[in-house]
């Protein structure tokens, strides 16, 4: 395997790929807008005026399933064979520790990054003095917050003490630090205290968004007290959509009406959240300063004016701008831009229906399902999705049914949808949450079937099996009959398989990977085909397919997939990462002497550093991996540049691909 790993070729591509992953990693330009900035006031009246009315991005099930997979890749494996032993993995990881420390002191700043980022994936307890000596030796903030996530991801009290006594002399290192004191399980008072302190006392948004994160991920009583206060007092669209995610968290009645509440845009919620009660009025103020200009009741100078001043005060909690942009213009031409206020509170909706999915009680279901219910005004697509998956994953009856008339093309017999309803993304939400509700339920007794689960399987084959379907219903569909955890779901893959085109690939890509959960043998013929470096692509369909047929193999148990996942690491980039996760998944421990050699020798920075990562990544201690709780249950809607590059640790395609692509939409 090591001549395989090792080839020119493969070097050549991993290199360049690698070093424009780093560069948007860790760039540090200035992030996108929030609200689209009018331009300043002119001196007279206007003589021409614009309106334009901005929506929110087309969200898909396929986001939703970048962000929270992590949960989802342990499903059936039959035939994995004998699993390494204990004693074994532990020598690989002293010898993966003797090659990592030294890396620490590389000449190259990628390579001591990836080293120290290794250590703490690892969880390699002597690695905390090491890591301590790193940073004080460090002159690459670069190096030096990586090695804080890593003493965070040892979750050792002594590196809990340093995160929280070191005087961090930038933000930067200062978000660092937050992040990594987040990624910290073990409960601590002062460690809750001194977020605490941060989220109250913070001098700009920026930091005291991450320490929000940071408390909600921690999920302790003491955090979320504090978060709910926040929830009610704040006037930031991060701290508020982090507090409601918290409450996802405790289902006492008093913090589920307050969600359902924000869920339902009910009165209660412009009472209770102040933010929300900002937008609202805001959006008033908007409205009525642009009846005044088209009324000619009042000069334009004296309402625009106040127009930007409100802009910019809703700015001043937006951790993704650097600085708040002004507005300059001489022109006479106004440019009202309306619907963001609209835009922020679905997103606070969509972190509502994201809490109530934690909250297994009635009433959580019975106000997710009443949310769906309310007519589509270009912005609440937005927050359906997200209901329609906590639906899923609560498994509530009614809710299903729904779900299965949401996919289903028809009205009834002969009735057709509209065109309109049959590109509505919430068909593919509708399809994987429909997985998640077939899942035999684990109980005391012994696995329990939900009601309709057969019924509702054969809807997803025939979903998948229609070439006049949608791509994105029919691959939604794929993943689900993979999703539900049942072998006999095969009856219905396999042969839907078939009806697949041959330039299908995301949807091929899929049906591996749904198939591989399964523990079907079978793909790796499929696989092989699909990987063969002479069909690479590097579009988002290309390495969506690619990358979902690396995990099928991954999940199937046959040993002979085994080569087949060496052939794809000569594929492009983000294909390559995931077959490192495929070969993790597998334990294929084998692996690691390869990389420890690439690791020693290689003469190129980037190789090493790659080399680094997967000794980190192959050596976890635990599945999912701890990076992936920055994602799992969270909004990605929302965007926080400050969070992101940490974010990016536990999915690069995510946050260097997928979501860019949306461009300013994604604010």
């Amino acid at each position: 395997m090591c001549a395989k790993m090792s080839t020119a070729a493969r070097s050549i591509s991993l290199l360049l790929s690698l070093s424009v992953s780093a560069a948007l990693l860790w760039g540090h330009g200035e992030g996108p807008p929030g609200p689209p900035q009018p331009p300043g006031a002119p001196a007279g009246n206007p003589t021409t005026s614009s309106i334009q009315r901005i929506y929110p991005a087309r969200w898909s099930w396929l986001h939703w399933w970048e962000a929270n997979r992590g949960l989802y890749l342990h499903m059936i494996r039959q035939g994995s064979g004998q699993k390494t032993s204990p004693e074994v993995i532990a020598q690989y990881r002293q010898k993966a520790a003797e090659a990592l420390v030294p890396a620490l002191h590389s000449p190259d700043w990628q390579v001591r990054r990836a080293a120290a980022l290794a250590l703490g994936q690892m969880g390699w307890q002597d690695g905390y003095g090491t890591l301590l000596d790193l940073i004080k030796a460090e002159r690459d903030e670069r190096v030096i917050c990586i090695a804080f996530i890593a003493l965070g991801l040892l979750d050792t009290p002594q590196s809990r003490d340093y995160l929280l006594s070191y005087n961090y002399p930038t933000n930067q290192q200062r978000d660092a630090g937050l992040c990594a004191l987040g990624l910290s399980t073990q409960p601590s008072e002062p460690v809750t205290n001194a977020l605490q302190r941060v989220l109250r006392d913070a001098p700009d948004p920026y930091q005291a968004s991450i320490a929000a994160w940071a408390l909600r991920a921690r999920g302790g009583e003491a955090d979320r007290r504090i978060l709910q206060q926040v929830a009610t007092g704040s006037l930031s669209l991060w701290l508020t959509s982090e507090a409601l995610l918290a409450m996802g968290q405790d289902s006492r009645a008093l913090n589920g009406d307050l969600v359902a509440a924000v869920l339902l845009n009910a009165p209660q919620a412009a009472q209770s959240i102040a933010v929300i009660r900002d937008l609202m009025a805001r959006k008033e103020h908007t409205l009525s300063n642009l009846n005044k200009v088209r009324s000619a009741n009042q000069r334009y100078a004296q309402v625009y004016e106040q127009y930007l001043q409100d802009t910019q005060a809703f700015n001043a909690a937006n951790p993704n701008l650097a600085t708040r942009p002004s507005g300059q213009a001489d022109t006479m031409f106004a440019s009202f831009v309306l619907g963001y206020e609209e835009i922020c509170i679905a997103r606070l909706q969509a972190s509502a229906a994201i809490a109530l999915g934690g909250m297994d009680v009635p009433a959580a279901g019975q106000a997710l399902l009443k949310s769906l219910q309310a007519r589509d005004d270009g912005y609440n697509e937005l927050y359906k999705g997200f209901a329609i998956m906590s639906l899923g994953q609560l498994g509530d009856e009614a809710a299903a049914k729904y779900m299965r008339d949401l996919l289903n093309p028809m009205l009834g017999p002969g009735a057709h949808k509209s065109r309109e309803n049959i590109k509505s993304p919430l068909r593919g939400y509708a399809a994987v949450a429909l997985g998640l509700y077939c899942q035999p339920v684990k109980t005391p007794q012994g696995p329990i079937d939900r009601p309709g689960w057969e019924e509702l399987t054969r809807l997803l084959a025939e979903r998948m099996a229609d070439v006049k379907e949608e791509d994105e219903v029919r691959t939604a569909a794929a993943l689900a009959l993979g999703l539900a955890g049942r072998t006999e779901n095969l009856r219905y893959l396999i042969p839907a398989s078939t009806t697949i085109e041959g330039n299908n690939e995301l949807l091929a890509g899929y049906a591996i990977l749904a198939r591989g959960m399964l523990g079907d043998r079978n793909v790796v013929a499929p696989a092989q085909k699909l990987l063969d470096k002479g069909n690479d692509r590097d579009d988002t369909s290309g390495l969506l397919a690619r990358r979902a047929a690396v995990l099928g193999l991954a999940l199937c148990g046959s040993d002979e997939a085994l080569p087949v996942l060496v052939q794809a690491w000569h594929l492009s980039y983000f294909t390559n990462r995931e077959t490192l996760l495929a070969l993790s998944l597998r334990e294929t421990y084998s692996i690691l002497d390869d990389a420890v050699k690439l690791l020693n020798e290689s003469p190129d920075a980037w190789e090493r550093a790659f080399a680094a990562r997967c000794l980190g990544e192959m050596l976890m201690p635990a599945r999912p991996s701890r990076l992936d709780r920055i994602l799992q249950g969270g909004n990605y809607t929302i965007r926080n540049d400050r969070l992101m590059p940490y974010q990016t640790l536990a999915n690069e395609f995510m946050y260097l691909h997928l979501l860019p692509a949306f461009g300013k939409a994604w604010r």
